[in-house]
């Protein structure tokens, strides 16, 4: 049996976190939601997570100031990161992809742009039901 993928969302837009969270899920994830910044750093030290899906645009911190802090964090500097945001021409893709951020995601998405999304990232034994036939 796969281990169970942990993923971290934080956005602050519920409609998207309950919609991510409900493919991922589906699939068999654990997903932990944030929504904010800082909420999120929290939580991806306590939890250290296999994947992140963060919004750039959030109260506080930005996502891309929280992407930086991320990879500052010894031992999960290579989490990987996709960056789910509105914020989708080139400029906001180089800048997330600058920032660490390992891809990009245009808002709004569909479900199988997240699924392939999160499959280019994460070893297909751990993404299960994530599989193109699901």
């Amino acid at each position: 049996m796969a281990q169970e993928l942990k993923v971290l969302i934080a956005d602050d837009e519920k409609a998207y976190c309950q919609a991510m969270r409900e493919v991922l899920e589906a699939a068999g994830a654990h997903v932990f939601l944030a929504n904010n910044a800082s909420a999120a750093e929290t939580l991806f030290r306590l939890m250290v997570p296999d994947l992140v899906i963060l919004d750039v645009m959030m109260p506080g911190m930005s996502g891309l100031d929280l992407i930086r802090r991320l990879r500052a964090i010894v031992g999960q500097e290579h989490v990987p990161i996709i960056v789910a945001s509105a914020l989708a021409q080139q400029v906001d893709r180089d800048a997330a992809l600058g920032a660490g951020a390992s891809a990009h995601l245009a808002k709004p998405f569909t479900t199988k742009e997240l699924r392939d999304a999160v499959r280019r990232l994460i070893p297909l034994a751990q993404t299960g039901a994530l599989s193109p036939a699901a």
